[in-house]
């Protein structure tokens, strides 16, 4: 594709989409009478007793303070499962800020808000999966026009990017997707167990692509899981060491990757174990990652372009032009490895 004229500064850079899933925790409610779905306070403020939060708020106030932007895709599921006011606050607060509202769905989440409503859920088996590809295409789209009419209610505009909960998406979701209206989808992710993302089944991408109607951009992936010449390991705050993502986003540019996006959740700052979220502590080894992010996208922006979905689709043939360029696979380094584990060993000191 060729795009002349004032439109080429814009794609001169690297886009780079800083994504965050924003959602609550079940918490163990599926299985314990006991137990209730956590809030918005928990999950998506982050906030602790001491009055500190690490949540979305503070992952806003980083990107803002580097000059940046981020897109935040929010669980519709919330506003049925959580208390409604504070998700709304949640999801006017981000776009007020200037960043991104997009859609993200958990099925499962939905399912237990509604079932609830009949009385105790625990021990009840689910009435759905929480792959939104096990689902018919016809339930599927049903379900992506909900969400986007809750994110439209309150944002004042509707959805046009999607990531499904657990990446789980096949091509008659991206399908679905396309009758829903949606332009772009960010769910395809090579690290998933098999037969989470059936995407990455049917194709493997390290760069954006066309299925169809839709855009899609792929959590972005570096070789070198445990070893530095095997598997995949995506660029998530909570899996790369800031040293190696910041590194691995330099050989996208090298190589001329037209985006890369990069993940985190809106509890990502928060280091607890299963679901014990009262015991919950900052994790200041993946608050400093983030920032270590922050500052190189700031200080290099003239080849990166930290962006939002609302920019891009403004830009005159941007989404025929992203899917369209080469493709890299930055592969790890050993000092770089060893310095992500050693960095998360002292996150438990």
């Amino acid at each position: 594709m060729t795009v002349r004229g004032a439109d080429m500064q814009p794609l001169a850079r690297t886009f780079v989409f800083v994504t965050v899933d924003t959602e609550v925790s079940m918490g163990g409610a599926w299985a314990r009478a006991d137990a209730e779905p956590l809030d918005v306070q928990t999950c998506i403020w982050c906030r602790r007793p001491d009055g500190g939060e690490h949540g979305i708020r503070a992952i806003m106030d980083v990107l803002e303070a580097h000059g940046l932007a981020g897109v935040f895709f929010v669980d519709a599921a919330t506003h049925e499962l959580a208390d409604g006011s504070r998700f709304r606050d949640a999801c006017q607060e981000i776009v007020g800020r200037g960043h991104d509202v997009q859609l993200h769905l958990h099925p499962a989440a939905r399912a237990y808000a509604r079932l609830r409503r009949g009385g105790s859920v625990a021990g009840r088996p689910a009435a759905t999966a929480d792959l939104l590809h096990a689902y018919d295409q016809q339930a599927q789209l049903a379900l992506v026009r909900e969400g986007c009419d809750i994110l439209a209610g309150i944002c004042g505009r509707r959805p046009v990017a999607f990531r499904a909960g657990n990446y789980a998406v096949s091509r008659a979701s991206l399908a679905a997707l396309g009758q829903a209206g949606m332009l772009l989808d960010f769910s395809y992710n090579l690290s998933c167990p098999p037969g989470q993302c059936r995407l990455a089944e049917a194709a493997v991408i390290n760069a954006p692509r066309r299925f169809g109607a839709i855009t899609e951009i792929p959590v972005t992936q570096l070789i070198g899981n445990r070893l530095p010449w095997r598997g995949y390991r995506p660029f998530e705050i909570n899996a790369l060491g800031g040293r190696e993502l910041c590194w691995a986003l330099g050989r996208i540019r090298a190589g001329r990757q037209r985006a890369a996006s990069i993940v985190c959740h809106s509890f990502s700052m928060l280091k607890h174990r299963k679901n014990r979220w009262s015991q919950a502590r900052p994790d200041h080894t993946v608050a400093g990652r983030f920032l270590r992010l922050a500052k190189f996208l700031s200080e290099r922006r003239g080849e990166f372009k930290t962006a939002t979905v609302t920019e891009c689709i403004a830009i005159p043939g941007w989404l025929e032009w992203v899917a369209h360029g080469p493709e890299v696979w930055p592969r790890t380094m050993f000092t770089l490895l060893a310095g992500r584990y050693l960095g998360q060993a002292s996150s438990y000191l």
